[in-house]
């Protein structure tokens, strides 16, 4: 037997326990389907491919569509988690039995979870409880972004930005350049934040002034961008910098949705309609470095007098 088989029997035997309420396979595979056969009522393919979920589809499972993640395989998963949590096709407290396929059909990893633990390793999930325009998946990666920015900062300083996601038409014409755009010229699948290189990128340009506007396809069209405060927002506490107030006010006069990383505390805060709706800590912040001190100046080296006493 392979090591491929003996994870597909495993995932089986997995799927045959009464102590395992759902099975989950993120991506496609004609085999997994094949040995799954007799555990369709509880099984979901979460996958991008349309022509593999009508197939799936018609042989009786169910399927739900998630995006194409470039990504890690805790990146697939957790995309496909918001995903069906958010669909109702999966339950937070239902014991899930996972599997992850590679793009060859075969299986990659086996694992399994409730739905309220992943979302309490990784906080940015709960930004599926939102009502918005932008779809949780995108939401689930912005945010991680920003906590892992306000966590991290940039080579251990911190940084604050703000990124604008989605209505990107309005924003772009309600918005000016404060600086050259670092994302212009390139593909969109370059400048998609589904790529982890992508998200490397925003963290390493966070530190330019302005803000980023994102599409709601994850792709990021410029940085740097200076939002015009036409609508002042009446809801912030004192002590919010002109970021905040940006963030807040681009959602007043759009229907995008604005996160704002604080500079001195690392706190992501979402903000939609004007209303801040979530504030998210970084945790494990790390220090500043400390200042390197200055170097001792030269000394002035003394001229030597001498007297001349020839003649």
């Amino acid at each position: 037997m392979t090591l491929a088989e003996t994870f597909s029997e495993a995932l089986v035997r997995a799927a045959r326990s009464p102590a395992c309420e759902r099975v989950l396979v993120v991506g496609a595979s004609s085999e997994v389907a094949r040995r799954l056969r007799g555990f369709r009522a509880k099984t979901l393919f979460a996958l991008h491919d349309a022509k593999q979920a009508r197939a799936l589809e018609a042989a009786g499972f169910a399927v739900l569509a998630v995006p194409d993640v470039k990504g890690s395989r805790t990146d697939r998963l957790k995309s496909a988690v918001v995903a069906a949590t958010n669909a109702g096709l999966i339950a937070v407290d239902e014991r899930v039995a996972c599997a992850i396929v590679r793009d060859d059909g075969e299986l990659d990893m086996l694992m399994h979870f409730t739905a309220r633990e992943v979302a309490a390793e990784h906080a940015s999930l709960h930004v599926g409880r939102l009502t918005t325009r932008i779809d949780a998946s995108l939401l689930e990666v912005l945010v991680d972004l920003a906590l892992r920015i306000g966590r991290e900062g940039y080579e251990g300083r911190p940084v604050g930005t703000l990124i604008v996601v989605g209505d990107s038409t309005k924003v772009m014409e309600q918005s000016a350049p404060l600086t050259m755009n670092p994302f212009q010229g390139y593909s969109e699948q370059e400048r998609n934040l589904f790529d982890p290189e992508v998200r490397s990128a925003v963290r390493t340009f966070a530190m330019l002034d302005g803000a980023f506007v994102v599409r709601e396809d994850g792709v990021v069209l410029a940085a740097g961008r200076h939002v015009r405060v036409a609508a002042e927002p009446t809801e912030l506490h004192l002590g919010y910098g002109a970021r905040h107030v940006a963030a807040a006010a681009v959602t007043l006069q759009s229907e995008a949705i604005a996160i704002a990383v604080s500079q001195s505390s690392g706190k992501v805060r979402l903000f939609d309609k004007g209303h801040l709706i979530l504030e998210l800590e970084p945790g494990g912040r790390r220090a500043a470095p400390p200042a390197p001190e200055p170097l001792p100046k030269p000394r002035r080296a003394r001229r030597r007098v001498t007297s001349d006493t020839s003649t």
